[in-house]
């Protein structure tokens, strides 16, 4: 947990995941709304974010690790739900959130890890490819946001870059 695999497949999904959050945020930001965005998958995101980096603040970090770690893009996004609250679709936004994080959290303790930094990561790690789930589900109830198609294509290129990530670091260590 505390050695970093440096290889191109994780080279790659940070990258990948970067670059979706900031295709996201883009969209957001461009047509000020977040009509077809799942603010549950978001709180997903940053609950992984949190769980998985408490080592943040008891070991040095080198400067690449720091970005990666620190999700600010997560924690905006959801300022920009808030912000743009009269654009979200709540009604589309109706995963339950506790079908998803507890079944994570008891896996996770019950893993046996050696104390509760260890027991985190492996809640994040269980809870991340449950993450989009919420965007999956908003995907399919919003049809039609817009005669263009934009918030689709804005949606669709979020969740196709951001959930490659994982898949990307999976494949390249042996582990999915």
């Amino acid at each position: 947990m505390d050695t970093v695999s440096w290889n191109v497949f994780r080279l790659l999904a940070d990258f990948l995941h970067l670059g979706g959050m900031s295709f996201g945020l883009a969209a957001i930001v461009s047509s000020r709304s977040v009509a077809g965005f799942s603010r549950k998958t978001q709180v997903l995101f940053q609950l992984v974010f949190v769980s998985r980096y408490l080592d943040i603040f008891t070991q040095h970090q080198g400067l690449y690790l720091l970005f990666f770690k620190v999700r600010l893009r997560t924690a905006f996004m959801l300022w920009l739900f808030h912000k743009l609250h009269q654009t979200y679709e709540a009604a589309a936004d109706s995963c339950n959130l506790l079908a998803l994080v507890a079944p994570a959290a008891i896996l996770a303790w019950l893993s046996g890890g050696m104390g509760l930094r260890e027991e985190a990561w492996t809640f994040s790690e269980l809870l991340e490819p449950l993450a989009l789930i919420p965007q999956y589900i908003v995907c399919y109830r919003v049809r039609a946001i817009d005669a263009r198609g934009g918030a689709h294509r804005a949606t669709g290129s979020f969740v196709e870059r951001t959930g490659s990530g994982p898949v990307a670091v999976r494949s390249g260590s042996g582990h999915f």
